[in-house]
C-alpha cells in the first residue's frame, strides 16, 4: 500500500481468482479516534478467446499439414470442424495442446481433407481453408543404361 497526501492506495497486480475478497484499510488519528473502510474486491474468469488466429495451408498430398493457433487460457480444450462437422481424432489426425498453444494434424493429407477448418474457443473462433495440390509424379527407380551383345534381350524397369 502506498499513500500520498490524504490518499491511501492498495494496488493488485494481475488480479488472480485467488485475490477475490474483503479488503478493509483501519486509520487512526492522534487523538486515538478509529475508522474503517472496506471493500469486495470480486475476479470474473476471463472468456476464453483466439489470441493468434489460423492460417491457411496449401500442401501436397501424402505431407503432413498443421492448423495452429493461440489461446488467452492455459491448457483449455477446443473444438475443431471441418466444413461445419467436428474433426474425428484417430491415428492420422491428432489434436495436440501445449500450453497456450493448439495445434491440429492431419498426416498422409488426400483430397478428402482438403476443405475449411474452423476452431472453437468459446465463444470466438478462427477459419482457415485446407488446399490439397496433386503431388508431382516421380520415379523412385529409373531406368539404367543396358549393354547387351546381340540377340540376348535387354530389359529396362523403372518404379
Amino acid at each position: 500500500m502506498v499513500h500520498k497526501d490524504l490518499i491511501y492506495t492498495l494496488r493488485i497486480r494481475d488480479a488472480q481468482m485467488d485475490d477475490q475478497a474483503n479488503y478493509t484499510v483501519s486509520l487512526t488519528n492522534a487523538r486515538g479516534e478509529h475508522v474503517k473502510c472496506s471493500a469486495t474486491l470480486t475476479v470474473l474468469e476471463e472468456e476464453l478467446r483466439i489470441v493468434e488466429p489460423l492460417e491457411d495451408i496449401e500442401t501436397m498430398e501424402k505431407k503432413t499439414a498443421a492448423f495452429t493457433c493461440k489461446v488467452n487460457l492455459l491448457n483449455a480444450t477446443l473444438k475443431w470442424m471441418k466444413n461445419g462437422q467436428e474433426v474425428p481424432l484417430d491415428r492420422r489426425v491428432l489434436y495436440k495442446v501445449d500450453k497456450y498453444k493448439h495445434t491440429l494434424i492431419i498426416k498422409d493429407c488426400g483430397f478428402m481433407d482438403e476443405g475449411e477448418y474452423t476452431v472453437i474457443a468459446g465463444k470466438d473462433k478462427s477459419v482457415a481453408e485446407l488446399i490439397i495440390t496433386e503431388a508431382p509424379t516421380d520415379f523412385i527407380e529409373h531406368l539404367q543404361d543396358q549393354t547387351v551383345i546381340e540377340f540376348e534381350d535387354a530389359v529396362f524397369s523403372c518404379q
